[in-house]
């Protein structure tokens, strides 16, 4: 079974060759070729992207932790209280 990692979020993907690249580089260190301005920024912005979707995903797993713990706690005090 194969598990894919997402990688830091200071990493994109070159147009050219589809490789992994930081997002300040102005050329590709795999194929050499050189970045327009709008290219740079396309990186950059995947790796924007990338980052808020990681903080979403640890977000709502806190969300989902303090909810549980709230009706746990919740739970324990009624069960107290009925018995």
């Amino acid at each position: 079974m194969h598990v894919s990692i997402s990688p830091p979020s200071w990493l994109g993907h070159c147009p050219y060759c589809n490789s992994w690249v930081e997002m300040n580089l102005r050329s590709c260190p795999h194929c050499k070729k050189a970045y327009s301005a709008e290219q740079i920024r396309a990186i950059q912005n995947e790796c924007k992207k990338r980052k808020r979707e990681s903080q979403r995903a640890i977000y709502l797993v806190l969300g989902l932790a303090a909810g549980l713990g709230i009706f746990i706690v919740i739970d324990l005090e009624l069960y107290k209280l009925w018995f």
